[in-house]
């Protein structure tokens, strides 16, 4: 019955006939027995070789769609034309359960792979009729019809009765895996056998449709094994489309995809169809989300921020936490205070929050992120932004504000867990401004510094605190961030702190020499870089608070001890400290700094000399010591020509 819907005279079937071809259909493509199955299958494949049957199938699948969104003034949407008369099919709702909504999706699946090939009809045709032929068909490609048909399907696959099931429903997941791929096969298809000069397109509402059960399909737990394929399906859309991975510029850097280019029109139907922040982290609309930010450039995500700082915004200041005027570390910045949950209620929030630090901090440590840092980079990325431009140091301050109450000490395992992520996500952010081009970025007009000095004041007590965690990689991560923030303190800003929150510096110095003993060498390494950079600043600093001559000879006592260790690496990193303590007394700037620095290389001189009877190798104190002898020579010429 069905093959003779594909002859040459066609066969116009009654919509009470198609209805209950579809239920027919619908009702054994989930079969457990295998005959059936594959039968059922085959009868989709023909229809779909049909014009009239796979466009009056498309129309009574589609309705569905309709019925799902609350738009029951009419049940059609789908125009037919294959007889130069317009006919408009008009079919019942029905409710759309996720196994009747995998059976309909893979009856689709099977029109479209009728579509793209007739081989069933064919042979069963033949074995009627060997010299019987079947007419190409058109419902997909044909101009008055194609565009009605592709949008209608597209509607109809990522509507939420579908998409909000496929992470908790493998076999709908499939299916509709299966059919998008099978969608852009046909569109492939359609555009290879265009006719005229005209070429023949997708509408964007359309790409967006498919890009939307992309995403969904991407946020399916990882044991159903598809996420692969459904990259794959991106990458040919995208290609289709000109643009994505097999499209590369001249400077050799990656074009983004079409996921990318129509970003701005994907994630507000993630966000229209859900319920209002906050999400739960099993949210289908949650885990779209997620599955978007990671599937697209960090450049992109960057350049769209105003649509994606609500969500981070929304989740990692939720009602479950109040601010408090007093941090843990003492200070007076804000930091985030349980109200009273229970525990299952707080493992669930933190396993949120931890969620979506990881997630920023995938974002963040995109490297193509910091282009939309910086001006003049971001105007020459070909991905569509904000059309409002909003400043870096926006973007700059609300990542700042989601990371830094997240950094502040709390107890447990699962504080912990967050602490270590927001540190990663910090560093990540801070990485972008401390690159091999910083320097020229700073001189490009309109470029900004990252913090000001209000965000350093608040930043060095928070990353100071951090020193003492129990997890190393956190201890590591924020002795490296700490040293990139005192490098981007100024002489002025440094000696506010001083003034303000003396005993924070007072107290940093003598922690980072107790993490010169810590039991995992890239702390250790990690705290060298914060006492150069916390060395240069004091030396610098015109504060009456600044290290006094005990201070300086604990520190060089403290180095010089280190300076022994077995490990070459912990030589190196201790060795170039106290190189630089040395370089820096070539600095003075009034009588009173000369006389010091003439106190504090003596000092230095008759340490080193101590430590060399007692080292097992010398050689490091034979290069400072010859870097003492040289300051001694400049500052005798220094006197002779005063």
């Amino acid at each position: 019955f069905a093959s003779s819907c594909c002859a040459e005279r066609e066969v116009h079937l009654s919509n009470a006939t198609i209805q209950s071809i579809v239920d027919f259909l619908s009702e054994n493509v989930l079969s457990e027995e295998k005959e059936v199955l594959e039968a059922a299958l085959a009868n989709c494949r023909i229809l779909g070789s049909s014009n009239h049957g796979g466009s009056q199938i498309v129309a009574a699948i589609t309705s569905l769609h309709r019925c799902e969104n609350g738009d029951k003034s009419h049940d059609t949407a789908l125009v037919t034309d294959t007889t130069d008369s317009l006919e408009e099919e008009s079919f019942a709702a029905t409710e759309l359960s996720p196994r009747k909504a995998a059976s309909m999706v893979l009856v689709l699946d099977g029109l479209m792979k009728g579509y793209l090939c007739n081989k069933d009809a064919t042979s069963i045709l033949h074995e009627i009729d060997p010299k019987m032929t079947i007419p190409t068909p058109n419902w997909f490609f044909c101009r008055s019809s194609s565009m009605n048909a592709a949008t209608a399907m597209s509607a109809f696959l990522c509507q939420p009765a579908i998409t909000n099931n496929v992470a908790s429903n493998s076999s709908l997941a499939w299916a509709l895996l299966d059919t998008c791929g099978s969608f852009v096969q046909c569109a492939q298809k359609a555009q290879h056998h265009q006719e005229g000069d005209e070429k023949w397109t997708l509408d964007e509402d359309v790409i967006v449709n498919v890009l939307v059960s992309i995403v969904y399909l991407l946020s399916c737990p990882d044991d159903y094994g598809l996420a692969s394929h459904a990259r794959s399906i991106l990458d040919s859309l995208s290609s289709f489309q000109g643009c994505g991975n097999d499209t590369v510029s001249a400077d050799e850097v990656t074009m983004p995809s079409l996921m990318d280019v129509n970003f701005r029109s994907v994630i507000p139907r993630i966000i229209s169809s859900a319920p209002r922040f906050p999400w739960k982290q099993s949210d289908p609309n949650f885990l779209a989300m997620d599955a978007l930010l990671r599937a697209c450039k960090g450049s992109t995500v960057g350049n769209n921020f105003d649509l994606v700082a609500p969500f981070f915004i929304s989740h990692l200041s939720t009602a479950a936490y109040k601010t408090s005027n007093k941090g843990s570390d003492g200070t007076n910045g804000n930091s985030l205070e349980a109200t009273t949950m229970t525990k299952d209620e707080l493992a669930e929030e933190y396993s949120l929050r931890i969620s979506l630090m990881a997630l920023l901090q995938t974002i963040l440590s995109d490297e193509s992120f910091s282009q939309t840092l910086n001006l003049s980079q971001r105007k020459q990325l070909s991905v569509v932004s904000s059309p409002t431009t909003f400043s870096t140091q926006f973007t700059t301050d609300v990542l700042l504000s989601l990371v830094l109450p997240n950094l502040v000490w709390k107890a447990g395992g699962m504080a912990s867990a967050l602490r270590k992520l927001a540190a990663a996500a910090l560093f990540s952010l801070l990485s972008h401004y401390h690159s091999k081009n910083q320097a020229e970025e700073e001189e490009e007009e309109g470029a900004r510094t990252l913090l000001d000095p209000e965000r350093i004041s608040h930043l060095i007590p928070i990353l100071h605190s951090n020193l003492e965690d129990t997890e190393s990689t956190t201890r590591e991560l924020s002795c490296v961030c700490l040293s990139m923030v005192l490098e981007q303190c100024s002489n002025d800003t440094f000696d506010g702190i001083w003034e303000s929150n003396t005993r924070v510096l007072d107290t940093l110095y003598p922690r980072l020499l107790d993490l010169l003993d810590d039991s995992h060498n890239p702390v250790r390494m990690a705290a060298c870089q914060v006492l150069e950079a916390f060395l240069f600043l004091d030396h610098s600093s015109s504060s009456s608070f600044k290290l006094g001559m005990s201070s300086l000879e604990n520190v060089t006592s403290s180095l010089l001890v280190q300076l022994d260790d077995p490990d070459r690496e912990i030589q190196e990193s201790v060795f170039r400290v106290l190189l630089v303590l040395l370089e820096l007394q070539y600095k003075c700037i009034t009588v009173k700094d000369e006389e010091k620095n003439r106190g504090v290389v003596k000092m230095m001189e008759r340490q080193i000399n101590a430590s060399l009877k007692s080292h097992r190798d010398g050689s490091r104190c034979g290069l400072l010591l010859d870097k003492v002898r040289a300051y001694h020579e400049w500052d005798e010429k220094k006197s002779l020509r005063a």
